[in-house]
């Protein structure tokens, strides 16, 4: 596998519009379209049903019985059903990476590895919640042809166990990659889903258990994530906004959960609680930004921490009537976090936690754990950790968070990782291997429930006989006993005459514990009339490849001269990872969340080219700048690294030095319009439009006038060096020729530029950071501002930031230079800017908008400007209401260079979270 963090760094993405996050979103057009993810939301315009949340349902029910169950509103008018919602997004979705494949030259890809929850047993979520995702997910995508004219083959992982595999061989974390035993406590914490593991490793780091597998540990999934936080949110506001009808609004609640979990339909409520039932829906959407705004303003989420802060948003002033008026109601960091703890965490994942740790801690015989490995959007949610650590200090007390900036992503990567595994091992870690024990109590006759030692009698099947009760411990690697009986034999205190009563369990001895019951339908087989009986009993399980488990009781065994007298149990679902799959030319990574989808690609010849590059300087070198350079750079840099094929419209080299250039000649213009321009110059009314010639004659000429004078640009001067020079320049004229395959003589040219530029960059940006302020309020009582300055390295989203205090307030809008060390910042405005964007709402902060041209017509000047590794773009008129100045600045800049300062007198300090 690639060295250091080359491979993750450079992991291919499908990308939909410039993004890798696809909200799990779909809106059904009146005239029968269907849209997806963020076109979802630009086109419903905060006006159309858009049908979110639908995940979870998938495996309330069998496939064949989803259209008669709970159905779901759309905005077309129509009812649909979680599967037939499914089926479109998926659909889509396929299209979308068909697209994308094509675009490479790829023109089929048979695998796709999908990522699961672990395994439910909820009051909500039945034990064959697995069973029937699993079902649902293959029925959907087998039988489509999209990807492959021939079908495409399923394979699933858990989400934490494709965490583990981006922390431990992805960026191979040095908490994680060490080689010396482990015991991870991984939490997926997303949109639907609080899924929680412990994953051991050997003394080596790597293995345990059989073969390659890691030992996964009590496993186990809760139905509790990002949406649930955002109905608690919403909960709140309408209570806050409303108290006055709280009898009202707490019977509207009631109805509300139950259409939403199907038991009620939604033409069978009254009038006034259906328009509760509208309102209250479409504010559970709403809240996502406000929760989003209120998390990234948080700057210490230790309990104590008192930031105050507050985001606001329309809620209607008489939630029954659907005509009524709105008022804006805010909510603030503390009640954000009062609603976490106390709608959330208290009373759902405490308890679920503690029942986890239990569990954990008696399989792991009391070893400690070592690392704590975090995955999901909504484990961005700093505040989980520090309730943890408070309310169970002898589990977690002292173990490592491994910190990233962001977790949103871990698990679509993660599955990327392990299908190169795929190809490296010839099998994945995690393929057929239970993730929690096996526990089986008999009870023959009401004789009572005595735990007693099972001897195996199938070949290779782990000995439990040290162990009464257990049949299967953790870890036990299945794969070659797919459907291929099973058997143990034990000697119960009486044959059980008329019936036997059977307990399969996970995790506990005690048959009342429903939680952990697997067999939840079925416990008792009556015995056959005249039976006659061996001394001992003998136990057959049989467990098919979707993780059903087929029991049988063997009272006799057959004979030359009698037949077999057993009885079958009822199927139930073992708790084990997927074993299907096999070996191929190219991978598919889908992880379908309930908030967010991502997808990731992975082939032979791609792994084969991170390989090699990984053992060059070069190529290593260039990996490693990738988080360390503004993301306007990361971006395209990143593509370039693992892009083997430059079939783009602009190749991902052309792309990086255009961006590269263009950074360049706006920081050091507008660093020289700061210094106090010593005469009168008109540099920029030369500058035409961003392209590379005026690029580099505008850096060229800028820096012919500073000379020395130069600071915070200075290190571009090593652009034009001779030999440089050279470089750069065909660099430029590669792009102007606009090829859109390059030569291999070219190729090595656009390496040589790629790493000159990607180096020079890094000498300007290891001492400025490029980002933007954020959060700036005044204090009280006094004349100064505080907040904090979010840095813009690396890919998005950012969660770097330097806290700020000093005497100027800006906008989030406004992007900056910040150089620490000497307290100051170079403003970019107006040729750099962050601007929301109706197409990608997931944004961080919005697109980063690069100036591109202005023109001047007839009504007056149109500035257009282009969005930083997206095909966005926004043309600004001097009647535009909120961007008209920026036209008003460029304008006057092509009168003449203006006289610019630099903003002092801040003070700024390294703490991050």
């Amino acid at each position: 596998m690639a060295d250091k963090e080359l491979f993750i760094r450079t992991v291919q993405m499908v990308e939909v519009d410039g993004s890798w996050n696809i909200p799990t979103a779909v809106l059904y057009n009146q005239d029968g379209s269907v849209i997806i993810g963020n076109s979802a939301f630009a086109e419903a315009n905060g006006e159309n049903l858009i049908n979110e949340d639908f995940k979870i349902d998938l495996g309330r029910f069998d496939p064949a019985l989803q259209t008669t169950k709970r159905q779901y509103m759309t905005a077309a008018n129509q009812s649909k059903s979680a599967l037939q919602i499914s089926d479109d997004f998926l659909y889509e979705i396929q299209k979308i990476v068909k697209k994308w494949l094509v675009s490479r030259g790829v023109h089929e890809c048979k695998n796709l590895v999908v990522a699961e929850p672990l395994s439910m047993h909820t009051e909500d979520v039945s034990p064959d919640w697995l069973v029937n995702y699993r079902k649902a997910v293959r029925r959907l995508i087998e039988g489509k042809t999209v990807l492959s004219s021939t079908g495409v083959s399923v394979r699933f992982i858990p989400e934490p166990f494709a965490a583990f595999q981006y922390y431990r061989h992805g960026i191979r974390h040095a908490l994680v990659s060490q080689r010396t035993q482990m015991n991870a406590l991984v939490i997926d914490f997303g949109g639907g889903t609080c899924d929680v593991c412990i994953i051991q490793t050997t003394k080596d780091g790597d293995i345990s258990g059989s073969g390659l597998n890691k030992r996964p540990l009590a496993g186990k999934s809760l139905p509790i994530g990002g949406f649930a936080i955002n109905r608690a949110i919403a909960e709140h506001l309408i209570r806050k906004t409303c108290g006055r009808l709280e009898a009202a609004i707490k019977t509207g609640l009631h109805e509300y959960k139950d259409w939403h979990e199907g038991r009620r339909k939604i033409e069978l409520i009254d009038k006034r609680y259906r328009n509760f039932i509208t309102h209250f829906h479409r504010l559970v959407h709403q809240v996502e930004s406000v929760k989003l705004a209120l998390s990234r303003a948080v700057m210490d989420w230790d309990l104590s921490s008192d930031r105050q802060f507050s985001a606001s948003l329309s809620v209607p002033t008489d939630p029954f009537d659907i005509g009524g008026t709105t008022t804006v109601a805010t909510i603030s960091i503390t009640e954000f976090r009062n609603v976490f703890v106390q709608k959330i965490y208290s009373p759902h994942l405490k308890p679920f936690f503690a029942d986890r740790f239990k569990a954990g801690k008696s399989i792991l015989e009391e070893a400690v754990l070592t690392v704590i490995l975090l995955s999901g959007g909504s484990a961005n949610i700093g505040w989980l950790i520090h309730l943890l650590r408070r309310d169970f200090p002898e589990f977690i007390s002292g173990v490592p968070v491994v910190q990233i900036p962001d977790y949103q992503e871990v698990v679509a990567q993660g599955l990327a990782v392990d299908c190169a595994r795929e190809f490296a091992t010839g099998t994945s870690d995690f393929k057929g291997v239970t993730y929690n024990p096996l526990f089986l109590l008999l009870d023959p006759d009401n004789a009572g429930c005595e735990p007693r030692a099972f001897t195996p009698r199938s070949p290779s099947l782990p000995d439990v006989r040290h162990q009464p009760g257990l049949l299967l411990p953790t870890a036990s690697l299945l794969s070659s006993f797919i459907n291929e009986p099973m058997q143990w034999k034990i000697k119960l205190s009486r044959p059980p005459r008329k019936k036997l009563d059977y307990f399969f369990l996970q995790s506990t001895l005690d048959q009342s514990d429903i939680r952990n019951r697997q067999n939840v339908e079925e416990t008792t087989v009556h015995t056959p009339t005249e039976c006659e009986f061996d001394s001992a009993l003998q136990i057959q399980l049989t467990i098919r490849k979707d993780g059903t488990a087929v029991p049988k009781f063997i009272y006799r065994s057959a004979s030359p001269s009698a037949s077999e007298n057993s009885k079958d149990g009822r199927k139930f679902f073992i708790d084990m990872t997927d074993a299907s799959g096999g070996f191929s030319e190219a991978y598919i990574g889908l992880d379908f969340g309930s908030s967010n989808t991502a997808i990731s690609y992975v082939d032979r010849a791609w792994v084969r080219l991170i390989e090699d590059r990984s053992r060059d300087a070069g190529w290593k070198e260039l990996g490693e700048l990738v988080e360390l350079l503004p993301g306007p750079l990361a971006l395209p840099l990143a593509r370039f690294i693992g892009e083997h094929a430059e079939r783009a419209t602009v190749p991902p080299s052309i792309s990086f030095i255009e961006s590269s250039l263009c950074l360049a000649a706006y920081i050091s213009y507008l660093e020289l319009c700061c210094l106090g321009l010593q005469r009168t110059t008109r540099i920029f009314k030369d500058f035409a439009h961003r392209s590379a010639s005026y690029l580099w004659h505008m850096l060229k000429t800028v820096h012919q006038q500073m000379g020395a004078r130069a600071k915070i640009s200075a290190p571009y001067k090593k652009l034009f060096e001779a030999s440089n020079l050279k470089t750069v320049e065909r660099a430029i004229e590669m792009w102007t020729q606009a090829r859109h395959d390059l030569t291999s003589t070219e190729k090595d040219g656009a390496l040589a530029a790629v790493r000159l530029m990607a180096n020079v960059s890094h000498s300007v940006f290891a001492k400025a950071k490029f980002g933007f302020f954020q959060n700036i309020q005044k204090e009280p009582f006094s004349q100064r501002y505080t907040g904090r300055f979010r840095v813009a390295h690396g890919k998005p989203p950012y969660s770097t930031f330097l806290p700020y205090s000093g005497k100027s307030s800006f906008s989030e809008a406004e992007a900056f230079l910040l150089v620490e060390e000497a307290d100051l910042a170079l403003p970019l405005t107006p040729f750099i800017f962050w601007y929301p964007c109706n197409s990608h709402q997931d944004q961080d902060g919005g697109h980063c908008f690069f100036f591109d041209k202005i023109k001047e017509e007839t009504g007056g000047a149109i500035a257009t400007y282009k969005a930083a590794g997206f095909m966005c773009h926004v043309s600004i008129n001097a009647s535009d209401v909120i961007l008209s100045e920026l036209v008003h600045q460029l304008v006057k800049f092509r009168t003449e260079d203006p006289r610019l300062e630099l903003v002092q007198d801040l003070k700024v300090s390294d703490a991050n979270r």
